[in-house]
This record gives C-alpha cells, sequence and structure tokens, in this order.
C-alpha cells in the first residue's frame, strides 16, 4: 500500500537528509500522499511526523526517520515485509547508529503488539491503529565533537529531545534552550569527549 522511508546517513560535512526516499523511484516526491491513499483504501491517517532522536547521534547527526499512525476504517488483513528493520544502520568514525524501525498496533482494546519484522494474516479490527517507525540514519564522527549550537538548533526544531543532547552529545541547555556552556563542558569530560 505504500512505502515510508527511513533517514540516510550523515556524510562528511552534513547531516544526513530525513525521511527521503532518494534510492527509490528517483526520490520521496515520487511516493503518493496521504489524500490518495485515505481515497483508496478504507483508512484514516491519524499523523506523521518525524522520529525525534532517530538520527545517530555524531559530530554530523544521521536523518531522522518517520512515524505514521494509521487508523483502520474497516476490519482488514495486513501483511508486513519489513526484514531490514532489524538492524539499526550503523554510525561511521565513533558515530551512532541510527533507531531501528518498528511496527505495532494499537487496538482499540488499549493492548498494544508489537509486529514482527515478517508476519502476514494478521487481523486488524476496525478502530486499531497500526503504527509504523522508519529508522533513522548512522551519525558520523564522535557526537562530543558537535557543536553545541547546532545541538541547541537540534533540540528547538524537535530532531533532538534534552535527555539526548546531554546523553549522546553531552550538550545541556538552560530553560530558554541557551547552551549552558559551563555544564556542557563538565558533562563532556564526564563523557570522554562524547564517546560513549
Amino acid at each position: 500500500m505504500l512505502y515510508e522511508f527511513g533517514g540516510i546517513g550523515a556524510r562528511q560535512g552534513s547531516d544526513g537528509p530525513d525521511a527521503t526516499g532518494a534510492f527509490y523511484l528517483g526520490g520521496r516526491s515520487t511516493i503518493p500522499q496521504i489524500e490518495p491513499i485515505e481515497m483508496q483504501y478504507p483508512v484514516r491517517v491519524r499523523r506523521t511526523a518525524l522520529r525525534r532522536d532517530s538520527g545517530g547521534a555524531g559530530t554530523f547527526r544521521g536523518g531522522l526517520g518517520v512515524e505514521m499512525a494509521i487508523e483502520m476504517l474497516t476490519d482488514v488483513t495486513l501483511s508486513v515485509r519489513g526484514d531490514r528493520i532489524l538492524l539499526p544502520p550503523p554510525g561511521v568514525d565513533g558515530g551512532h547508529a541510527g533507531a531501528p524501525g518498528f511496527g505495532r498496533i494499537e487496538r482499540v482494546s488499549g493492548v498494544v503488539e508489537q509486529l514482527a519484522p515478517r508476519q502476514s494474516a494478521v487481523r486488524l479490527d476496525t478502530g486499531d491503529v497500526l503504527v509504523i517507525g522508519t529508522s533513522g540514519g548512522g551519525g558520523l564522527g564522535p557526537p562530543g565533537e558537535r557543536p553545541p549550537e547546532l545541538v541547541a538548533a537540534d533540540l528547538r526544531d524537535g530532531r533532538v529531545s534534552p535527555d539526548a543532547a546531554a546523553a549522546d552529545y553531552g550538550v545541556v541547555v538552560d530553560g530558554r534552550g541557551n547552551v549552558d556552556t559551563g555544564a556542557t563542558i563538565d558533562r563532556r569530560d564526564a563523557l570522554g569527549g562524547g564517546r560513549r
């Protein structure tokens, strides 16, 4: 029914592109948009967004993956073919791996079921929500060498959470989103320069 893409790995001098289909039929612009999907299939797309913290931490950050939630408007049978989500895209030269992909069903009853990467004949009832998360790209270079101002910008843009900024990059921000230089130096020293 649809193809969603993860982030691409970072490269020297540049963060990885987010949620791109660059290697599938010429790019993401060839992928059907939400409205035609909803017109053709008995589904409603509840949300689609970049997956915060899915790009691998690095001097250059990996691109972010996507999370999409699709509500079933009738009973359906689902087949899943996502073998490549088992292994997260690796980082390079001290960069961290991107987050792996996932699939889950949020049942109307409140039960949440994780999907295996390869399944068939999965029954979804009206009102159940299929949630698909694509992988992020791997990072390049040690995260502790990423300029703190870029990490703060990633925080403001919602690409990185405050917890990941501190744990992965060693960057501490104040309540206004500004880099706390002294606390960042201390945190990076404690992390060994961002190498974990």
